[in-house]
């Protein structure tokens, strides 16, 4: 006898249960909770119901937990066509179920591979889809993927530790927002795993008619240990400003100073977003990037000294994760580590401000530039830098020129200009701004530019009227 029993009991043959004891009807309830056979004739037909381990026509709680588990799992008999209504409540529920839900429209299934390094490692679980298939009949396009992560804790599984409840698939970790953006690659994101639970992970698809997929059949994988490689190859460290120049009498008004407007930019140059949990600076300055901070893919982030006073000289827009005063870059050049963990080394290297480094970094208007960071330059050779600067820097390291149009030396070139070309807006440049040559039935143009400026850009016009003018050939400084 179980609670179960005297609840039964108790509601069995209550004054209050309706029903008069007859076997059929389903509004004949008194008498008949565990009474089999019985005839039913709710959703629309008869059907009998029937109870194993029956004694006297009665069978217990336990025969009618069997009862619900044959009805809503895959028990229809073999070899029988299962119709609506046709009064056999052997698996009817899961042939129902499985009625409704069949859409011959539906994008087909997808399938999900890993593609990451072997063994699993925490931060660098890289999973792929396959491409986005139409079902024959639906004939329609991609809109939107998303990615699930289940954990997985049940007898059989490492680390299942049986005083502790289960976990259950059905129960994700994490879910992705609705990818829109046809890319068949995704990194979990370092901060949702630990190494050694056992995970399941699924991909599905989304048509532009609004049907979803099933979800892909799982791919089943225990986390290792984190691997530093998705970092050394994927995370560089695009751009130092370890020296800016003199603050203006605008900034020193407002209290600034130059090593205010240090900063340090780092890029993902990789297909995938990048986790940065447990990533810091351990050497020229001490920063730890926040738990589960991701870098998108192709995408930049800036570690400036002083936030607010980043944005007082470089303007808003920019993304910046945070900000490592008291600290400083020093001037003179130094070691500077990226670091996972407790030191594991990402990039390791000293930079510096003499030749053969590039010298107009160290004070004057520039910033030491990572030359093509997509292909993973090293950072510790001088060849890999160049001097880098934009009009915030050199505008700065000339007086604090507010104006593009300004003329201060006179020479009819407006400070823009003078940026575009390379020049001193404070020394009159007599050759003019451009050089023009003709020979052999052809006219030539030639112009200086600022070298390593990340903010310009040059566009070539041609007019024979000086009205009209058409577009030319594009060049980026």
């Amino acid at each position: 006898m179980t609670w179960a029993d005297v609840d039964e009991c108790v509601w069995n043959w209550n004054p209050r249960t309706q029903g008069n004891g007859d076997n059929t009807g389903f509004t004949s309830h008194k008498g008949n909770f565990y009474r089999t056979p019985f005839v039913d004739s709710r959703g629309g037909t008869t059907w009998t119901r029937i109870l194993t381990n029956a004694v006297n026509g009665y069978a217990n709680h336990e025969a009618f937990v069997q009862y619900m588990k044959d009805y809503a799992t895959d028990k229809f008999q073999t070899g029988q066509t299962w119709a609506i209504n046709n009064g056999n409540p052997l698996g009817y529920g899961y042939k129902f179920v499985e009625q409704e839900a069949r859409d011959t429209g539906v994008p087909n299934r997808p399938s999900i591979t890993y593609g990451g390094p072997a063994n699993y490692p925490a931060n660098n679980l890289t999973f792929q889809s396959s491409v986005f298939s139409a079902n024959a009949t639906g004939g329609v396009a991609f809109a939107a993927m998303q990615w699930r992560i289940g954990e997985l804790s049940a007898p059989g599984v490492p680390l299942y530790d049986p005083t502790q409840p289960r976990i259950y698939e059905i129960e994700p970790v994490w879910t992705s927002p609705e990818i829109t953006n046809p890319a068949q690659t995704t990194r979990i994101p370092f901060s949702l795993v630990h190494p050694g639970h056992t995970y399941r992970g699924r991909v599905r698809h989304e048509d532009t008619n609004g049907r979803w997929s099933r979800w892909s059949e799982a791919i089943q994988f225990v986390p290792s240990a984190p691997d530093v490689s998705v970092y050394t190859q994927d995370l560089v460290i695009s751009e130092i400003m370890y020296h800016p120049p003199e603050a203006t009498p605008a900034e020193q008004a407002a209290g600034y100073s130059s090593e205010d407007f240090e900063f340090l930019q780092l890029m993902n140059v990789g297909d995938a977003p990048l986790d940065l949990t447990d990533v810091r600076f351990t050497r020229g300055v001490d920063f730890d990037f926040p738990p589960a901070y991701t870098i998108p893919a192709h995408s930049n982030v800036y570690l400036a000294r002083n936030p607010p006073v980043f944005n007082f000289r470089y303007g808003p827009g920019k993304t910046i994760v945070g900000g490592y005063a008291p600290d400083n870059l020093a001037n003179e050049g130094e070691r500077l580590k990226l670091s996972y963990g407790a030191g594991t080394a990402i990039h390791d290297f000293n930079y510096d401000h003499v030749a053969p480094w590039p010298t107009q970094p160290d004070g004057h208007g520039y910033s030491l530039q990572l030359i093509s960071p997509a292909s993973r330059p090293n950072h510790a050779l001088p060849t890999s830098w160049r001097a880098g600067t934009s009009w915030a820097s050199w505008s700065a390291a000339h007086g604090g020129i507010t104006n593009f149009y300004r003329d201060d030396d006179g020479d009819g070139l407006s400070a823009l200009m003078e940026y575009a070309l390379g020049l001193d807006p404070n020394i009159p440049s007599p050759n003019g701004a451009l050089g023009v040559s003709f020979a052999d039935n052809y006219l030539t143009l030639s112009f200086r530019r600022q070298p390593g400026a990340t903010d310009l850009q040059f566009l070539l016009e041609f007019s024979s009227d000086l009205i009209a003018w058409t577009g030319g050939a594009e060049t980026t400084g």
